[in-house]
């Protein structure tokens, strides 16, 4: 049997290239894709939404792996496709704003001058742990962003909405989380499953960015995830 293709869509930084991690992991025998959004363009998630249509609109079967920000879009992918989605992972993401939505009249491209702090990038996204080589990967995938890019992003993801998304979405969802996750809180899984009880949750001892932080032990829960489904 012919495996779908894994497609992997990108957190905040829309760059796709912190999946070199995972992408060590997962077996050579999967098909993958790895998505990425402009960098120097302003794009509501609308538009985002439009640039997965038109890049994907001749691919087969597919596993969209789809980690924070990227969320609410893989929701809305697999709503519209429901003949092409064989499963949804959502890793550290939501549906709805995980922090308090009137923060986005305070975000600003200011935020977004300067390059990021080692010490904000351990406490927010990698973990105290994290090698400084995963550091400085994240720190540089940021760089290259347009600070009003990600001020844009920061602002959609304290306003989305996208419940009805995952109320059409006809296939099995996974939802993989942070133990240690200190953006995406555990609210953030009780309201999908509030909307989708079926959604299967499952934990990973580390912090938002598990797909970089966590690669192996995070691959080994989708795969699981996976099998289980009879996709292998």
């Amino acid at each position: 049997m012919k495996r779908p293709t894994l497609v992997l869509l990108p957190g905040m930084d829309g760059t796709g290239k912190l999946f070199g991690g995972l992408l060590k992991v997962v077996p050579s025998g999967w098909p993958r894709r790895v998505m990425s959004y402009p960098r120097d363009r302003v794009m509501t998630y609308g538009e985002v939404l439009e640039l997965l249509e038109n890049e994907l609109r001749d691919e087969g079967k597919m596993v969209l792996v789809a980690e924070s920000y990227s969320g609410p879009v893989a929701l809305r992918f697999s709503a519209a496709h429901p003949e092409k989605i064989v499963a949804v992972v959502l890793c550290a993401s939501f549906i709805c704003s995980p922090a308090p939505r009137w923060l986005r009249w305070v975000v600003g491209r200011w935020m977004f001058w300067a390059r990021a702090p080692k010490f904000v990038l351990r406490k927010l996204l990698v973990g105290r742990d994290a090698t400084d080589a995963l550091v400085n990967e994240v720190r540089e995938a940021i760089a290259t962003v347009q600070a009003r890019v990600l001020a844009r992003r920061v602002k959609d993801v304290l306003a989305v909405e996208c419940g009805d998304a995952l109320r059409m979405c006809k296939a099995p969802v996974m939802y993989l989380a942070g133990h240690e996750d200190a953006l995406v809180g555990r609210g953030a899984v009780q309201t999908i499953q509030s909307i989708r009880p079926d959604v299967t949750v499952c934990e990973v001892d580390g912090p938002h960015l598990l797909l970089q932080s966590q690669a192996e032990r995070a691959w080994g829960k989708i795969e699981m995830f996976l099998r289980d489904l009879e996709v292998l």
